[in-house]
């Protein structure tokens, strides 16, 4: 067979293939035609089906069964499905009620009508007309329903008229099924959630609310806007009787707003929690706080829609408040590495209080509230510092989102606990976070400069926390000033608050207050008694004692007034054990008599000298420039009345003075050399005031020592030789000194003072060179080579004795 003849038979096989699978073709699309007119009697056959079953035991628990295997399809992605599933339950409805006429004993009300009725409620505003119409047909007979076995008693045979409530839902149900537009549409479904909250028993609201909350995520946009409509009717009507299920209410909403896709219905659902909030607010608040720590956006979200009702933030805030302040906040345990300092467990719930205090003022509508109840956010929140400071972190374990399909945490317990997730958070950074959010909404400028610089934010997760306060509470005083009486009286009560931290916060605000009420005295009196009382306190007194001083920010006249109360309180610590307090004694007498007139100071002048001495050799090199600055700051009673006492004075410590201007640390150095240049004028000669004047005793400059004391012991034996050797013999006693540097000053200072002082005036002064030379030799057999040296070169002066 040719080529050509092949190719010719090949056309003609695929000629009749082509009109083979057309004819094919054509009996598929009768046979389709056939099967979509044969489903509708299919369907309606189906629907016989179930009311044949319904018929077979007409019972509130068989429609309710048959209306639990329709559930899934009533929610279907599918209009078609949709359609016929909310059809088969209008038929069954309608069946229920022709049945139950002929039963000779109905039940007495209809069981579970709030979950059948919250199957229909997303499909009252379906894309699909017919399935609206259907849906609110279906609700109207429920309703009814119910209605009728209540009222028959469970008795057959009764006909009941329905009541006028029900009347509405006839030309809703109408309209709504001609009602294009989407906001049409919602108006009439609160209009039927009026009806819902009417005719719904108190037993079956729950329910309704409850199983109403799937249709959140229904996978029909208006229909979850249209569920949220329901909600928030409903709730908003009926709230007052859901207390008892606040929780599981609020455990719905959270859980339907992680499948939420459209801030619309996000919203909506917001608005419905809202709802209940206006009728449960403390028990609604109380659930959002037990979620897991951090914070879910949807819970932040929660909190921050309570806190922009009016009529709701300041019962949130409120509460939120008195769990920061006054409830538990922390268990102390004892702390194997120091006994001294417990470890802080945390307690979950005022943490959550702190994060949601913050996460509400993230908000703009908190901006008016805060600027009304000022003294109330940032007392709080500086007293939530304080006892957020130095606590443990804390461990919270949260479950994921639950995922569609995915087996429920019930039924596969070992796979929910392998999702779940554990996070850590640090309460004295919550704190933190919450008081950057109060600075941010209150917009303080003056406090945000503050905090900006010199890393305030982060030195207030430190131990020394409320320096930072100080600069806070100064910053806030100059912003508003009229709202400091009010910060005072909230602070008060906290002064004996069960809480260390706590006292510790209110005294320091009080503290850093009286440097800023010069203008209100009554204030500045009240703050001042506070601060003395505070001192019997051990765990604030050196708080106390720092704020004491800033009396003399309000001028001479009223540091005079109270100058007897501060300086016994402040000198009552000079020599106190604790070390820490006695240097802030004397630093606080040190201000302080900068500006008290000298009439105050005059009677116990010679009390603070001979209290301050010991300090001079304390090991704290702090202590000791405290001390000799105290000592210095002295010089200005020492002119008129007290001139006398306080010249010996100033003879007595002078050997301490001229022994540390060499000392080892470079602040007590500057401190003595301050102290001699102050006191200076005291000496009662012109030529000494000149050589302490000199730039070598500059606090900032370097000097050669030995050649400063050879010059000053001239000064000495020539203007106080009579005092010769009580210096030496003061001498003697530094030899004795812990440090090395000092024993050879003293030594120094015995040679040049022995070897200065002529011949003709060793006799009056009853000096005993014997025991001053045995001294000497004595240091000849130091350890350190610097005071050997030092002592041989004292005693090379000593060859004319």
């Amino acid at each position: 067979m040719s080529a050509a003849a092949t190719n010719e038979k090949d056309s003609k096989d695929k000629d009749k293939n082509k009109e083979k699978e057309k004819e094919k073709e054509k009996d598929s699309k009768d046979s389709l035609v056939f099967n979509e007119g044969d489903l509708v009697s299919l369907w309606e056959s189906l629907n016989t089906m179930l009311g044949a079953l319904l018929f077979s035991q007409t019972s509130v628990t068989t429609l309710c069964r048959l209306l639990s295997h329709l559930e899934g399809w009533v929610r279907s992605k599918e209009a078609y499905q949709r359609d016929r599933a909310v059809t088969a339950v209008l038929f069954l409805s309608k069946k229920f009620i022709e049945f139950t006429i002929d039963e000779e004993k109905v039940d007495k009300n209809y069981v579970n009508l709030g979950h059948a009725l919250a199957i229909l409620v997303p499909r009252c505003t379906d894309p699909l007309e017919s399935v609206r119409r259907s849906a609110v047909e279906a609700i109207q007979l429920m309703l009814y329903t119910d209605y009728m076995l209540i009222q028959s008693g469970g008795a057959a045979g009764a006909k009941v008229k329905p009541p006028e409530q029900l009347h509405p839902l006839t030309a809703i149900r109408d309209r709504i099924s001609n009602a294009r537009e989407i906001n049409e549409q919602f108006a009439l479904v609160h209009e039927t959630a009026k009806v819902l909250a009417q005719m719904v028993s108190k037993e079956e609201l729950p329910k309704l609310i409850l199983t109403s909350m799937a249709g959140l995520t229904d996978s029909q946009q208006p229909s979850t806007n249209g569920t949220c409509v329901v909600l928030n009717g409903v709730i908003k009507l009926r709230g007052e009787e859901l207390l008892p299920h606040v929780a599981l209410i609020i455990g719905g909403i959270l859980e339907a707003m992680e499948g939420i896709q459209t801030d619309a219905t996000m919203n909506g659902t917001l608005h419905a929690l809202r709802s209940l909030a206006t009728h449960h607010l403390l028990p609604v608040v109380d659930q959002l706080l037990e979620t897991p720590q951090p914070h879910s956006p949807h819970v932040i979200k929660s909190f921050q829609v309570i806190g922009k009702d009016r009529n709701l933030v300041m019962g949130l805030v409120n509460h939120l408040t008195n769990i920061i302040n006054n409830k538990a906040l922390y268990d102390e345990k004892p702390n194997p590495k120091d006994k001294k300092i417990p470890i802080r467990e945390p307690i979950a719930l005022p943490m959550a209080a702190t994060a949601a205090l913050g996460e509400i003022m993230l908000s703009d509508e908190l901006e008016e509230v805060i600027a009304s109840h000022y003294p109330q956010f940032i007392g709080t929140l500086l007293l939530r510092l304080g006892t957020a400071n130095a606590n443990q972190p804390k461990t919270f374990t949260s479950a994921p989102p639950p995922t569609p399909g995915a087996a429920s945490p019930a039924k596969d317990p070992k796979a929910a606990k392998e999702k779940e997730k554990t996070t850590t958070v640090q309460p004295a950074q919550q704190a933190v976070a919450a008081f950057r959010a109060f600075v941010d909404r209150s917009k303080d400028e003056g406090l945000k400069e503050i905090m900006d610089n010199n890393n305030n934010w982060a030195r207030l997760e430190q131990a020394d926390y409320h320096l930072v306060l100080h600069e806070i509470t100064a910053a806030i005083s100059r912003s508003h000033p009229d709202q400091m009486r009010a910060l005072v009286e909230f602070l008060f009560v906290y002064l004996r608050g069960n809480y260390i931290p706590q006292r510790t916060v209110a005294v320091s605000v009080y503290a850093e207050l009286l440097s800023h009420c010069k203008e209100d005295k009554d204030l500045l009196q009240r703050l001042l008694n506070c601060l003395l009382s505070a001192q019997a306190d051990p765990m604030i007194k050196l708080v106390a004692l720092s704020g004491l001083p800033n009396i003399v920010a309000n001028g001479q006249e009223e540091t005079n007034r109270y100058a007897q109360t501060v300086i016994d309180a402040l000198v009552s610590s000079i020599d106190d054990v604790d070390e820490v307090i006695a240097m802030e004694s004397m630093k606080g007498l040190s201000r302080v008599f900068e500006v008290v007139d000298e009439a105050r100071v005059a009677p116990i002048l010679v009390n603070v000298c001979l209290r301050i001495r010991p300090a001079f050799e304390k090991d704290n090199n702090e202590i000791r420039a405290a001390a000799f600055t105290l000592f210095g700051t002295l010089g200005r009673f020492g002119q008129r009345s007290a001139a006398d006492a306080f010249y010996d004075q100033i003879h007595s410590n002078l050997t301490s003075i001229v022994m540390h201007v060499q000392d080892d640390d470079p602040k007590v150095q500057a401190a003595c050399k301050t102290v001699l240049r102050r006191l200076g004028p005291l000496f009662r000669s012109d030529e000494i005031n000149a050589f302490f004047n000199r730039r070598s005793l500059d606090p900032d400059r370097g000097m050669d020592y030995d050649e400063f004391l050879d010059d000053l012991s001239r000064l000495m034996i020539q203007y106080y030789p009579e005092r010769t050797n009580y210096y030496v013999m003061n001498c003697v006693d530094f030899y004795k000194s812990q440090w090395n540097t000092i024993r050879a000053n003293a030594a120094v200072f015995t040679g040049v003072l022995l070897g200065n002082l002529p011949i003709d005036k060793r006799k009056g002064i009853n000096l005993n060179p014997a025991i001053v030379t045995k001294a000497l030799i004595g240091l000849l057999t130091e350890k350190a080579s610097v005071v050997r040296k030092k002592a041989s070169e004292a005693l090379a002066l000593l060859h004319t004795y």
